[in-house]
Parts: C-alpha cells; structure tokens; sequence
C-alpha cells in the first residue's frame, strides 16, 4: 500500500510583545523579528548564511554571533539592536560591530595595531594625531560621531514597526 507524506507549514501566531525596547537580547530580538515576519529558523539562517543550529543558539542565548555575523543581522532586524553607543570607546565598537570587522582588520583600516585599538576601545587611552582624526571621519562617516551617537541606534529601533498578522477564523 502506497503512503503519502504530507508536511505542512504555517504561521504561528504572534504570542510575544513585538515592541522591540523590550527585547533584552540579541536573541531576542531576532526572534520576535522571525516570528514577526512569520519565518522559520530554517528560512532565517539561510537568509544570514548560517546553520540553523546555529541560528537557534543565538536565539536561545547559548551563544552570541561572530562579529562578522553582526551587519547582516542588522539589516535582517532593520535597526541596531546594540544599546547607542555613549562615548569614543563605545563608538568604536559600535563601527566596528556594524563593518563586522575583527580589531586586527579595523586597525588596518585606520592604520593602528589591533592591540592599540582594543586600549581604544576599553577607555584605556584615546586616539591623537592622525589617527583621531581618521577615527573621527570614519565614525561620522557611518553616523556615530559625537554628535550623532544615537543616529542608527536607538532612533531605529523607536521607528521600527512590527506587524504580527494573525489570522481570523
């Protein structure tokens, strides 16, 4: 006798507040953004290019992306789901996270040892001469100079707007 696979999919429906301030986690965020867009795990991490294990950790908070992983997931979720950066230290890492640069890469770019900018980055000195000045051009550049901290951060994420279409019977 003959048999007959069936599998069927569907959205589920939208249980979790979908207010992305209330997201604690990078996990968290990504999922409230999956179930939002009624995607599977499966659909998400082949979107970001990664396994879907992988994906499920990050959401389950097991563990935390690459940083090469990050600009990616910005674009998926639509805002910068990091805290706005208060500071030079903070703004660094911030760039450095939106780029998905590693330090030894990001000192390349302005010209530094890894190991200089990582100082950078704990608050353990500043950058001088030229190199403040290529710091300064590259953090306007992507919207997280002094003036700007918030710009890409926060003020996205009080912009994005999620949409959990449920349906009626």
């Amino acid at each position: 006798m003959p048999s007959l696979r069936i599998r069927i999919r569907a959205a589920r429906p939208c249980i979790w507040p979908l207010d992305p301030h209330t997201a604690d986690t990078l996990g968290s965020h990504l999922k409230r953004r999956r179930l939002a867009l009624g995607l599977l795990q499966a659909d998400v991490a082949l979107t970001l290019g990664i396994h879907e294990a992988t994906l499920r950790a990050w959401e389950g908070s097991e563990n935390t992306p690459a940083i090469r992983h990050v600009p990616k997931l910005i674009e998926f979720l639509g805002y910068d789901p990091y805290p706005a950066p208060a500071g030079l230290p903070e703004q660094l890492l911030a760039l450095r996270r939106r780029l998905g640069l590693t330090l030894i890469q990001m000192g390349r770019v302005i010209r530094v040892k890894a190991e200089r900018l990582a100082e950078w980055e704990r608050g353990a000195g500043e950058p001088t001469g030229r190199h403040r000045g290529r710091v300064l051009e590259l953090l306007e550049r992507h919207g997280l100079s002094a003036g700007a901290a918030g710009s890409g951060t926060s003020g996205e994420i009080a912009q994005a707007q999620y949409i959990c279409s449920t349906t009626e019977d």
